[in-house]
């Protein structure tokens, strides 16, 4: 597989580094999820952290996005 193909993967370097952030900011406790407004604050905060919170929302979104069109196939 071509490098280009895995940037996500590459950009995901300290997994549960955000999270980590997320905790310190008093934004979620203990096993919560992040939630879309979480990702809002810490994209404000800049850097590495708006980075990945920029990158967390993005993969989001294409879950939901593929979620959707599974769904949408299955009911034919």
């Amino acid at each position: 597989m071509n490098k280009n193909n895995k940037w996500i993967q590459d950009a995901m370097k300290h997994k549960g580094a955000l999270r980590e952030t997320a905790k310190k900011q008093h934004l979620i406790k203990g096993d919560e999820k992040l939630s879309m407004e979480d990702l809002k604050k810490l994209e404000k905060e800049g850097g590495k952290t708006a980075k990945q919170a920029y990158i967390k929302e993005t993969g989001r979104k294409i879950k939901t996005e593929k979620e959707y069109h599974y769904k949408k196939e299955n009911k034919k």
